[in-house]
């Protein structure tokens, strides 16, 4: 495995108890982040960290700025595609398109950051607007307890 992986494996153990932190050391890393799953995986981290665990709409101002230092690769493109797609719903500016595996796991991540926003009904709107939704694995529990009729 390597330093990447190992390094994001403990970021996500450690992201809910100190995201400040680890947020710090994926914005340094992401003007060199590989071409590969593992970048792609630092990206999904970071949209989670600005959306879900920063204010709003702060969070998405610092998503964005990360967004433009992330080198062009293309895996990297799809998860920041996807990202875009959440900053857009969040924003309720026109949504780029995105692929559905993609779509899928930001739709987590704003559907947690509309909650954490007090905007419930919008957040229960975009969860059953796709079924497919349902699969996502949460860390987070409550949304993996959310009745199918939130």
């Amino acid at each position: 495995m390597n330093d990447l992986a190992d390094w994001l494996k403990q970021a996500w153990n450690d992201h809910a108890q100190q995201p400040q932190q680890v947020l710090d050391a994926l914005t340094a890393r992401c003007p060199d982040l590989p071409d590969a799953p593992e970048g792609a995986q630092a990206l999904r981290l970071a949209e989670h960290l600005t959306l879900v665990h920063r204010p709003q709409p702060q969070g998405a101002q610092v998503l964005q700025n990360l967004l433009q230092t992330v080198p062009p690769h293309a895996q990297l493109a799809p998860a920041a595609a996807a990202s875009r797609w959440a900053l857009a719903i969040l924003a309720g500016t026109e949504v780029p398109p995105a692929a559905d595996v993609d779509r899928w796991r930001a739709l987590q991540n704003v559907v947690l950051a509309l909650a954490a926003q007090h905007r419930h009904e919008e957040a229960s709107r975009w969860l059953l607007a796709d079924r497919k939704s349902t699969r996502l694995n949460s860390s987070h529990e409550w949304i993996s307890r959310m009745p199918s009729s939130a």
